[in-house]
């Protein structure tokens, strides 16, 4: 009882002194923003298909959300030294907020084809979020505020694929996917707003602003650095962009079609889709402060070698298992593998990248 008070002691004053400035900032802005996502991102897949479209548009829809973000990604690196973090930070996510209204309000599937292709716009802002996270936390307690500040922000977002599950089941989903968008672009203006508004600049921007004119010149300077940078990578560093790439072709190619399925072959209802993510995001919540400490204690490497393992093992599960249960049980394990993936790969990222180059 003991070691259980003092570790409860102990999480509360890391809390106590990680949560504030900038962290806090952002603790307020992802739980906003997770809270949106949480709700929409799930049913989108039956959106498309409600609104005329058939599975293998599914999948274009799902090709094209991260194809533009792949060109402008790098982009977002130049502005955030150039232009100023914050100021990127916030604009993203008012951009986004527009392009969410898309999916809202989109009279049929094509219509998702341009959101999603614009939606890859909002990665610019990525580069700027990371640096300012990475400094405004305490080297030796980076991973720990890191999963202190994503355990806070997904609290709320718990109950949100449930909730959804509700409303698709409630009124249809169309409108209901309706709904849950309109939503989100709300979330992501207010999540705008209070960047603008509170975050602080942990570096000052090197340059003289941004014009539309200047595109095509920073396009092109931009990517004539990647090979430099690239080269003095440390083999962590360019380890770390091999998993990125194959991770995020991989839920690309199969996230969508999670939903779809588990709904339409497997014969669950929305709700109860809902109700597995919310106990997925249950134990991922509950284990990502662990999570947190074990990066700290036993290595980044060796969490994020776990995770993936873990990961390599459940997903392959899920079209064989049956029932809700079985689903459940692989969603679980999942929620546990990237709880640790989370904390541990930010905080790697952030202990390889000399200060000068974040971004």
């Amino acid at each position: 009882m003991d070691r259980v008070k003092r570790v409860v002691a102990g999480t509360w004053q890391a809390v106590q002194r990680n949560m504030r400035g900038n962290v806090a900032v952002f603790a307020t802005i992802f739980t906003l923003g997770n809270f949106g996502r949480q709700m929409a991102f799930p049913y989108l897949s039956l959106y498309i298909l409600a609104l005329g479209g058939r599975p293998e548009q599914i999948g274009q829809v799902g090709s094209l959300a991260p194809l533009l973000g792949l060109v402008v990604f790098p982009l977002g690196g130049y502005l955030a030294d150039h232009v100023g973090r914050v100021k990127l930070v916030g604009t993203m996510m008012l951009i986004a907020a527009a392009i969410e209204l898309i999916y809202a309000l989109a009279p049929t599937w094509q219509w998702l084809l341009l959101a999603a292709l614009l939606m890859g716009v909002g990665s610019m802002q990525f580069p700027a979020s990371s640096a300012l996270i990475a400094d405004s936390t305490l080297p030796q307690e980076r991973s720990r505020a890191i999963a202190i500040m994503n355990t806070i922000s997904m609290l709320p977002a718990m109950a949100a694929p449930w909730v959804a599950g509700l409303v698709v089941d409630g009124v249809g989903v169309d409108p209901g996917v309706r709904y849950l968008y309109g939503f989100m672009a709300l979330a992501n203006a207010v999540s705008g707003v209070i960047a603008l508004r509170w975050l602080r600049e942990t570096q000052p921007a090197t340059g003289d602003g941004f014009r539309l004119t200047m595109l095509p010149r920073l396009l092109r300077d931009t990517y004539n650095d990647v090979p430099r940078l690239v080269r003095a990578m440390s083999g962590s560093v360019r380890a770390m962009l091999v998993i990125a790439v194959l991770g995020f072709a991989v839920n690309a190619i199969v996230g969508p079609f999670w939903v779809v399925y588990a709904v339409e072959e497997m014969g669950l209802s929305a709700t109860q889709w809902g109700s597995i993510l919310l106990l997925e995001t249950v134990v991922r919540n509950l284990t990502l402060l662990p999570a947190g400490v074990l990066g700290d204690r036993l290595g980044r490497s060796r969490c994020m070698i776990a995770s993936l393992l873990m990961l390599a093992v459940a997903l392959p599960l899920f079209i064989v298992v049956q029932g809700y249960v079985g689903v459940l049980a692989v969603r679980l394990v999942i929620g546990v593998a990237n709880a640790l993936f989370i904390p541990t790969s930010i905080a790697l990222l952030a202990d390889t990248v000399p200060r000068e180059f974040r971004g």
